[in-house]
């Protein structure tokens, strides 16, 4: 559940999680997941950036994102965003280009 999109996430349907001992729906297990670690909360919150960055085809928010320092997140994170800066151009070229506003 914690790779998945959280726009994809169930938020009604709750279902039996004999883990927790609780009927929760996907996003109600997800946040108990995530509550117990910052470490994990952090590097969900990253991720679901870059998720919704693409998503929304947003070409200006995902160069910002690589900008930003994750040194606080495990070594694992830098592996994604090393490949995300290794293949910045191809991934921006498959975004459309930013709209301007004309004034």
């Amino acid at each position: 559940m914690l790779q998945q999109n959280a726009w994809h996430l169930e938020h009604k349907k709750q279902v039996w999680h004999p883990s927790f001992r609780a009927h929760l729906t996907e996003s109600e297990v997800v946040d108990r997941l995530l509550s117990y670690s910052l470490e994990l909360q952090q590097g969900y919150e990253v991720y679901q950036n870059f998720l919704s960055a693409i998503r929304t085809k947003d070409s200006q928010w995902f160069p910002e994102l690589l900008e930003q320092n994750y040194s606080h997140l495990p070594e694992k994170y830098a592996t994604t965003i090393k490949t995300f800066n290794q293949y910045q151009k191809g991934i921006l070229n498959a975004l459309p280009p930013p709209t301007l506003m004309v004034t």
